[in-house]
């Protein structure tokens, strides 16, 4: 069995890694309908459409909601950097108190 997720990021790796092997090309309508087509240029004589993939516009619901859920991941993921952080700066401070400079 196929596992598509994993066969797209294997895909897009292979363009990036090899830009002259392979041609990305999105068509876009006017009713926002949109087409992406990945061809690969195989042994530089043949053209080998691998995947096309339908798109459409999604609406400012669904937009909001998945920046709204990023955006919270990456707060959380600040969050939780910044109290390492302030864990790390702890214990240097009672370890080593003369290698932290006076604020």
């Amino acid at each position: 069995m196929l596992d598509f997720g994993a066969f797209i990021v294997k895909l897009l790796n292979s363009a990036l890694r090899d830009p002259r092997s392979f041609i990305i090309l999105m068509f876009l309508s006017e009713d926002g309908q949109a087409n992406v087509t990945f061809t690969e240029n195989f042994k530089n004589y043949k053209f080998l459409e691998i995947l096309t993939l339908p798109l459409a516009i999604s609406t400012e619901d669904v937009i909001r909601c998945d920046i709204t859920s990023r955006y919270l991941t990456i707060k959380q993921k600040n969050n939780d950097l910044q109290t390492q952080l302030t864990q790390l700066q702890n214990m240097i401070k009672l370890k080593l108190p003369g290698l932290m400079g006076k604020k």
